[in-house]
């Protein structure tokens, strides 16, 4: 009789225990590290024989990170790094320019 008592208060123990020890993991947070990164750079740029005055080329890199831990024992890291290539053109917009030819003199004027 006595060994089914002690059983049976064994039992009623081991689950208060488990469900203090649930609980508590429970509401512990996971820690969580995110860091952006973001960089223009410029490549090069050069004076072109065109309507086109100026052209650029741009690359933008941009760096993610983000470290989550879990009661400083199990960590996960995600990275990605992107890189974006652009170019640019700077010039003059044509398409509202008045010309006039003056025949006699033979000039165009813009």
């Amino acid at each position: 009789m006595d060994n089914i008592f002690d059983t049976i208060f064994g039992l009623i123990l081991g689950a208060i225990g488990a469900y203090w020890f649930f609980n508590f993991f429970k509401g512990r947070k996971t820690k969580e590290i995110t860091t952006h990164q973001s960089t223009v750079l410029l490549d090069k740029m050069k004076s072109v024989c065109k309507l086109i005055s100026v052209e650029g080329d741009f690359a933008e890199i941009y760096k993610y990170e983000n470290v989550k831990e879990f009661m400083s024992l199990v960590s996960s890291k995600k990275k990605a790094l992107v890189v974006i290539k652009a170019k640019a053109h700077i010039g003059y917009d044509l398409s509202k320019l008045l010309m006039h030819a003056d025949e006699e003199k033979k000039l165009i004027v813009l």
